[in-house]
């Protein structure tokens, strides 16, 4: 999802330091039902924004307050954003680890079974 916020362009990433801002912030773990709350929403967007910024390494200084401001003047980006969020939380949920078989240990002539 790309943003423009203080005249740059922003594509937003998706990673664990979306949650580990949302969290500071918040002061407990983000729940997909607690997303169904508008501040919680606000406050997950805002985490993705920063979460953004440090992965890019972009210094970029924007303050609760100036992102509440650039919030006020768009039009359906926290519906964009929320249907963004849960597209990319089922696409991470969907990528299962891959299970090593188990190693089986061929038997030495010591280990003989009796």
């Amino acid at each position: 999802m790309k943003i423009k916020i203080k005249e740059q362009e922003l594509e937003l990433h998706y990673s664990l330091r979306i949650y580990m801002f949302y969290e500071n912030i918040m002061g407990h773990s983000i729940d997909m039902q607690t997303i169904s709350s508008y501040t919680s929403l606000v406050v997950l967007f805002y985490s993705a924004i920063l979460a953004t910024l440090q992965y890019e390494h972009k210094n970029l200084d924007i303050t609760y307050d100036e992102y509440m401001d650039w919030l006020d003047s768009q039009h359906n980006i926290l519906a964009d954003f929320a249907s963004w969020f849960i597209k990319n939380v089922e696409v991470s949920a969907k990528v299962t680890p891959i299970k090593e078989e188990p190693k089986t240990k061929s038997k030495s002539k010591k280990d003989k079974d009796f």
